[in-house]
């Protein structure tokens, strides 16, 4: 941040015009850098008509700065800037200008204006991040909550297979985040099968289940578990949830119904 001070002053018709020279170079880099254009306190006349305008050298990022200072015709002072600058296919993001314009009245009927340009330049190379526009939900899945929604598949398959399927729907074995959300999930059961498939395993270290992020159930925020669960030793290594809500752990290669979840 750095301000530019007015050199000199030549007054014609009530304008004023000043050439801050060779201050203020050095204005692009590889960081935000902020411009303030300290644009002195100019006394003016209390006329309907003063105007004052300025205009600044162009530095060697080929920026034209000008800003104009004038009364309306109801006696209210404004303001106007106008800048232009030179940009390249990697400079997308927006240059803002952000003006300070303050008048005080002096005893003596005239007025003192204050203005505080400020140029705030972003760094090269940045562009401008849209959000993304939320993705369609697939067929068949209702909603949780703003971000998330659930299926339940009653057509049974093992654990891997049902993994993939919620896959290719851009979705994933679902993974429960709360008691609201398992009570939610279990209210959607059309299965006549107590037990289903979800989104965790201990297939990387036994009787140590995470979720298909590789987090802990606790740490996900859900780990209630069926009375005597998990058993089963090495040969029950993938995660289930029953009707009730409550977690258990099941045969990876038997076939059970499975809930996917998508997320926005």
């Amino acid at each position: 941040m750095f301000g530019v001070r007015p050199q000199h002053f030549i007054n014609r018709d009530k304008r004023e015009s000043w050439n801050p020279g060779e201050e203020g170079k050095g204005m692009q880099g590889g960081a935000m850098k902020t411009v303030v254009l300290w644009l002195c306190l100019l006394s003016a006349a209390g006329s309907s008509s003063g105007a004052a305008e300025f205009k600044c050298a162009e530095p060697p990022s080929a920026m034209k700065f000008s800003l104009t200072s004038y009364r309306n015709k109801t006696g209210h002072w404004k303001a106007q800037v106008q800048l232009e600058h030179r940009a390249t296919e990697q400079d997308s993001a927006e240059w803002e200008v952000d003006i300070d314009h303050r008048v005080t009245p002096q005893y003596n009927g005239s007025d003192t204006i204050l203005i505080v340009a400020t140029v705030t330049v972003p760094p090269v190379g940045t562009a401008v991040v849209t959000p993304e526009a939320p993705k369609p939900v697939p067929e068949g899945y209702r909603k949780f909550s703003e971000s998330d929604y659930f299926k339940v598949y009653a057509a049974e398959n093992s654990w891997v297979p049902a993994r993939d399927i919620c896959q290719k729907e851009g979705a994933h074995l679902a993974v429960v985040n709360s008691e609201a959300e398992a009570r939610f999930i279990t209210s959607l059961w059309n299965s006549k099968s107590d037990w289903a498939f979800i989104g965790t395993h201990d297939l990387y270290e036994e009787g140590i289940y995470v979720t298909i992020y590789n987090q802990s159930l606790s740490a996900a925020g859900y780990d209630k578990w069926f009375l005597g669960e998990p058993n089963g030793g090495t040969a029950e290594n993938c995660g289930v949830i029953n009707r009730n809500t409550l977690l258990g752990n099941y045969f990876c290669n038997r076939h059970l119904p499975f809930i996917c979840e998508f997320q926005n």
